[in-house]
């Protein structure tokens, strides 16, 4: 039988035999990505024409969306004067990992619920470790940071158990965490910072009114080229675009670019970035400054319809039922932010 490929990433499938759930004791084929990639073919399902198989998994592999490549994001700070690191790693009980590893979760989801920021001043340290110390924070880091999702250690999910799961019985669901990630957050009191009046309208008044209060998490301004391209790919300088905006519950990855008078300047440029954008998964939407003073234009109504898509407003009905559990989730997400 021809070699089975991924349908998803054109990676090679390994024959599996499912241990729970409704095809317990069936074979199946899963990608061997796995967990970076969840993709399954039922072994009777198999045998479609490899020809077909192999063209499906050339197209797949042209979206950035399924092509899996380390990268170190870069993007500016939200406020001058400081810096800021970007992490993608959660640390989880034993249970609740086992169930992601094993119920169908978006990928999307995961990644979501395990990245995050920190942007904090710049400044002189009071006090500058020595050799050996640098040496044992550089270790606790890789230890805190060893992979997208991880064990939480035993010892804190017994303490966070304790405070939080004092009368509940029930074990957080997949579906709540989604909730929680997708649920309205209070918006960041301080202006962020950014290059034109245009940007910060767009940025504060009409993305979060299409996406809900919780906008700031989905939508980075200023993000580096080359953070979203291939290592394979020559990008020219620093360049940035203006916003990228990364949603759980969207197929693609959009890019948003404000054009003012200077780019008029470099049209031929600005065409060729976007194309090498385009040709890596992104959708890029140029949207004149004009259009963002007016509040409507031919622009605007392109980003509207795809970003109206994936609107879902939190159940605070389940949150007041959970109370408890949404808590104890909330501390199991935030304990790697306080650890680091």
């Amino acid at each position: 039988m021809p070699e089975v490929r991924c349908p998803r990433c054109g990676s090679p499938m390994i024959l599996r035999r499912a241990k729970r759930g409704p095809r317990a004791g069936r074979k199946f084929y899963g990608c061997s990505r796995y967990p970076n990639c969840k993709a399954t073919i039922p072994f009777d399902s198999a045998v479609l024409d490899s020809s077909v198989r192999k063209e499906e998994s050339k197209k797949q592999k042209h979206s950035l969306t399924e092509i899996f490549f380390p990268r170190t994001l870069r993007a500016r700070e939200r406020f001058q004067n400081y810096q800021v690191r970007f992490f993608e790693t959660v640390a989880l009980p034993e249970d609740l990992l086992d169930r992601i590893d094993s119920e169908e979760i978006g990928e999307g989801i995961v990644k979501a619920f395990s990245q995050w920021r920190v942007d904090f001043p710049i400044g002189e340290s009071k006090s500058t470790p020595n050799q050996r110390q640098c040496q044992i924070i550089s270790i606790l880091e890789k230890i805190l940071t060893r992979g997208r999702t991880t064990l939480l250690s035993p010892q804190l999910e017994k303490e966070f158990r304790e405070i939080f799961l004092k009368t509940s019985k029930t074990e957080p669901s997949l579906s709540l965490i989604e909730s929680l990630l997708l649920r309205g957050y209070q918006k960041s009191q301080k202006h962020p910072w950014l290059d034109s009046k245009e940007e910060t309208i767009f940025y504060k008044d009409i993305i979060s009114e299409l996406l809900g209060d919780n906008y700031e998490q989905f939508v980075l301004p200023q993000v580096e080229i080359s953070s979203l391209l291939p290592p394979n790919v020559a990008t020219i300088g620093s360049q940035r675009v203006d916003f990228a905006i990364f949603h759980p519950g969207f197929e693609e990855k959009i890019v948003v670019e404000i054009d003012g008078e200077q780019h008029k300047r470099h049209i031929d440029a600005d065409k060729e970035r976007d194309r090498t954008l385009q040709d890596h998964g992104y959708a890029v939407i140029r949207i004149q400054a004009s259009e963002i003073q007016e509040g409507s234009g031919p622009q605007l109504s392109v980003l509207k319809p795809r970003l109206s898509t994936i609107e879902k407003k939190f159940d605070e009905s389940l949150s007041s039922s959970c109370h408890e559990i949404v808590q104890f989730v909330r501390s199991i997400k935030i304990a790697p932010h306080i650890q680091i």
